[in-house]
């Protein structure tokens, strides 16, 4: 348990658990678990903008917050490609404006795709190294 007394009134919470150990190491534990999964849900509703629920029918609503919830997946994933470079632990809207958001140019022949990045795109080298992790065979 934890009580906490402000300005606003007493805020108590409790933790139920399994854990054994300190019980101030268990609710911090849990405390750092609950922003975590905070963190991911603002970005889902802010940064990929699926709190726009607009339609009036709900299996739209709920089709629109499908796709949002499988790009939110995808640029997860596409995050943890970039293990080792300053985008890591970068939020999802920096990782699609940075990454996925790069003007470039795209030729293709019968054999080969050609992507042409220009030349003063700065973050050139992160694209190329999340690509070669994507795929290693190209």
């Amino acid at each position: 348990m934890k009580t906490e007394v402000s300005i606003e009134g007493e805020n108590q919470r409790f933790v139920v658990t399994s854990l054994t150990g300190e019980a101030e190491n268990d609710y911090d534990f849990y405390a750092m678990r609950g922003e975590v999964e905070n963190q991911m849900i603002k970005e889902l509703k802010l940064d990929m903008k699926a709190d726009r629920l607009s339609c009036h029918r709900f299996s739209a609503n709920q089709f629109r917050l499908l796709l949002h919830g499988f790009a939110c997946t995808l640029l997860l994933q596409l995050r943890r490609k970039l293990h080792g470079t300053e985008l890591a632990t970068a939020h999802m809207v920096t990782v699609r404006l940075r990454i996925l958001k790069a003007a470039a140019r795209v030729r293709h022949t019968f054999r080969r795709i050609w992507i042409e990045l220009p030349s003063s795109y700065p973050f050139k080298d992160i694209w190329y190294t999340v690509f070669t992790r994507l795929c290693p065979a190209c």
